[in-house]
């Protein structure tokens, strides 16, 4: 299971490549917060 995750995460950041890291947690963040703001039904 941690193998695959980290497999992934390394296939995603080589995929991006431009983008950082702290620029993907903002965002991941970001969703986090309108999503927690705006209750979904």
């Amino acid at each position: 299971m941690i193998v695959l995750v980290a497999v992934s995460l390394q296939a995603l950041c080589r995929s991006i490549g431009s983008m950082r890291t702290v620029d993907l947690l903002q965002s991941a963040a970001d969703l986090l917060q309108t999503e927690t703001a705006t209750p979904s039904h």
